[in-house]
C-alpha cells in the first residue's frame, strides 16, 4: 500500500465554508473541500496552494492553521493507497470568492453555513475537520 500526503483547504468567506462537488462515482462522498496530494518535493503550504488553484482557479487566499488530520484507504487504478490528509483552515475575500473557476474534477460548488453540513454528502472525517475549523474560528473571532 502506497502512502500519500494530501493537503485539504477548509476555505471560509465570512461565516460560510466552501464545498466542491466531485464529478463521477466517488468512494466516500460527493462533496469535499478543495485540495489534494502533495508532491514529494513540495512543502505542505506550497502543495495546498497549488492543489487549490488547480481545483478552483487562480484565487488568492490566506492559509491559516491546521485543524486536524484524517486518513482513508481508497483504491485508484487498481492500486491501494493510504492517504493522510492534513486539513488547514483558510480564508478568502468576497471579491476573490467570486472568481472561482471549477476544474474538470468538480461540477458544482456551495458556500454553506456549518449548520448546513448535514444536508451534504460529506465523508465523516471531512465533516469533523470542517467542524473543528468552525470551532477554532469562533474562538479567534
Amino acid at each position: 500500500m502506497r502512502k500519500v500526503i494530501a493537503a485539504k483547504a477548509v476555505i471560509w468567506n465570512g461565516g460560510k465554508v466552501l464545498l466542491v462537488h466531485r464529478v463521477g462515482d466517488n468512494l466516500y462522498s460527493n462533496w469535499e473541500v478543495p485540495g489534494g496530494r502533495i508532491e514529494a518535493d513540495e512543502l505542505l503550504a506550497d502543495g495546498l496552494r497549488r492543489e487549490v488553484r488547480e481545483e478552483i482557479g487562480p484565487v488568492d487566499f490566506e492559509i491559516g492553521t491546521s485543524v486536524g488530520a484524517d486518513e482513508w484507504t481508497p483504491t485508484k487504478d487498481g492500486e491501494k493507497l493510504h492517504i493522510v490528509g492534513v486539513f488547514i483552515s483558510c480564508t478568502v475575500s468576497s471579491a476573490e470568492a467570486e472568481k472561482l473557476q471549477l476544474s474538470d474534477e468538480h461540477d458544482d460548488l456551495a458556500w454553506i453555513l456549518p449548520e448546513e453540513l448535514a444536508n451534504y454528502d460529506i465523508a465523516p472525517g471531512m465533516r469533523t475537520m470542517i467542524e473543528n475549523s468552525a470551532r477554532l474560528r469562533s474562538i479567534h473571532v
